[in-house]
């Protein structure tokens, strides 16, 4: 999609199905997060960045379909949600892979 304004180079639009609503929005952690939202009917959902693909769908807390209110994300990647009737999930959906990679650096002539 093409933006009216010239200072948007490019836009992506998310569609929903018409019953969802979004509650709450958050993106992270950092700037190769996820775009998290909430929506009124108790699920949460997360779409990469910039493909808008969706790779999570949660129900947090599965007896009360209450809206999501807040979305909170801890950068190690733990999601915090809290619903509209003050109910407080936290979990980490994704698998953190870190890779090392060990140098050796030379030493000080002395």
């Amino acid at each position: 999609m093409r933006a009216e304004n010239p200072c948007i180079k490019e836009m992506k639009v998310l569609t929903l199905p018409h019953k969802q609503k979004v509650s709450s929005c958050n993106y992270g952690p950092f700037d190769n997060g996820h775009i998290w939202m909430g929506l009124s009917d108790g699920l949460l959902l997360a779409f990469d960045y910039p493909s808008l693909k969706r790779t999570e769908t949660i129900l947090p807390f599965p007896s009360h379909k209450t809206p999501i209110k807040r979305i909170l994300i801890d950068p190690t990647n733990h999601i915090i949600a809290v619903s509209q009737t003050g109910q407080v999930a936290a979990f980490t959906p994704f698998t953190r892979k870190v890779s090392y990679m060990y140098m050796e650096l030379p030493r000080n002539p002395s």
